[in-house]
């Protein structure tokens, strides 16, 4: 199985390990990847093709030193929108399964902020991205008065104090995202090839159900849920 997870931190911090720790410990192989620009692999340049060529290098590893079956697991919102992307590429064919947790709907930014908005400062961003790659963003975190909203602030006010900085993202990485969702060569607009396992929380600060739900009933396969 192939693992990465939202472009911050590394693969092997407390953030990621959650994802993926108890997989391990059921027997399976995983190989957890800190995609490029990002993590341990922070001296690349987060680019959709550069994430397509370092995931095919690391699954032609596995097939030759390991198994030919590979499962992609695209963790924790932003990484479920990566692997929806290769999921979706004709070029990677390798892929048996995927599992996503966080989904992008094509042409809807709507889980950025406001749609319109984005939609029209998309090429201001593309230029400004190109000039100053490694710019960081301050992320603000969305408000949340959900379901257990007091545990899961009080979360994020540990996590910000405790790693200052974990949610500032670059400018390259936040383009390719909005590249992803709208430009007309993105593979989200096809969908993901092999079957689909769509994980998804009752109650998400990000990802509204109805988000979620129109991406899910646009899946071409047959459905199951639980």
């Amino acid at each position: 199985m192939l693992f990465y997870h939202d472009p911050i931190g590394s693969v092997d911090h407390e953030l990621a390990l959650g994802n993926y720790r108890p997989l391990v410990e059921k027997g399976l192989n995983v190989f957890a990847v800190d995609l490029p620009g990002t993590g341990k692999s922070s001296t690349g340049t987060f680019t959709y093709e550069n994430i397509k060529e370092a995931i095919k290098s690391v699954a032609a590893f596995v097939m030759k030193n390991y198994s030919a079956p590979i499962h992609l697991y695209g963790g924790t919102g932003t990484g479920g929108v990566i692997g929806q992307a290769l999921a979706s590429d004709q070029d990677l064919e390798f892929f048996k399964s995927f599992s996503q947790f966080g989904v992008g709907n094509y042409k809807d930014l709507s889980i950025l902020g406001n749609d319109l908005f984005l939609k029209r400062a998309y090429p201001v961003l593309k230029l400004v991205a190109n000039l100053y790659p490694k710019y960081k963003v301050k992320f603000k975190i969305p408000k949340y008065k959900g379901y257990n909203a007091e545990k899961e602030n009080q979360w994020y006010f540990d996590t910000m104090k405790a790693h200052p900085g974990i949610f500032d993202l670059p400018l390259k990485l936040v383009h390719t995202l909005f590249w992803l969702l709208l430009a007309e060569e993105s593979p989200l607009k096809d969908g993901p090839k092999p079957p689909t396992l769509v994980m998804a929380s009752r109650h998400d600060r990000y990802f509204k159900e109805g988000y979620i739900n129109s991406y899910y009933k646009n899946l071409g396969s047959e459905k199951k849920t639980r």
